[in-house]
């Protein structure tokens, strides 16, 4: 499935959005393994300045993180787009959570850690 998943993957612009460095360095490789190209943000305002300034078909999201979180993350960029694919990644499985999101508009939830199986069985779906 990776060989046929990376054609489909390739030069797609993803924009991942987490305060953790290391999962950050470490999910951006896989990203980049696929053939996409991935841009970083650390935190809510960061992430809206580059979704602004890019052009993105996926946007990945942890929710708890600083100066703003993502579940306001995911409204703000669903009010510019409401066709923009939206992924988030927590280690929460709050309820409250999935439900928010789901209205919102989200298109997929990953409990972290994830199996990359996983990942891909999300990505392929997506794309």
């Amino acid at each position: 499935m990776q060989q046929k998943l990376q054609e489909k993957l390739k030069a797609k612009q993803v924009l991942i959005v987490d305060d953790d460095l290391l999962f950050n360095e470490i999910f951006q490789e896989m990203l980049e393994g696929y053939g996409m190209d991935v841009s970083v943000a650390r935190d809510g305002s960061g992430a809206l300045m580059r979704y602004r300034a890019g052009d993105f078909e996926l946007v990945v999201t942890d929710i708890e993180m600083p100066n703003g979180d993502g579940i306001e993350l995911c409204e703000e960029i669903k009010r510019i787009d409401p066709g923009q694919k939206i992924v988030v990644l927590s280690s929460h499985d709050d309820r409250e959570y999935l439900t928010r999101l789901l209205n919102i508009g989200v298109e997929g939830f990953l409990i972290k850690p994830f199996k990359i199986q996983k990942l891909e069985t999300l990505l392929e779906k997506l794309f």
